[in-house]
């Protein structure tokens, strides 16, 4: 959960913004959050984190369902 609180802290945030992401949630990995998640974004890599750390899936299993919720999103 600390992971979490810091990727959405103010700070990240702010650096996410500054990077020119208007919708800029925080950051993860050096990489911005951003609804929408497009290349180049933390997005994906929270989200298979959760899964492994938090619902303990394997991260092979984990990779395969953020790929697929990255890919219905991108429709």
């Amino acid at each position: 959960m600390k992971v979490e609180a810091e990727a959405h802290s103010a700070e990240n945030i702010q650096r996410a913004k500054a990077l020119g992401y208007e919708d800029g949630r925080g950051m993860y990995q050096g990489k911005p959050l951003v609804p929408g998640s497009g290349a180049g974004q933390g997005d994906f890599s929270l989200l298979k984190d959760r899964l492994i750390w938090h619902q303990g899936y394997s991260p092979e299993v984990a990779t395969k369902i953020a790929a697929k919720a990255k890919w219905m999103t991108m429709k």
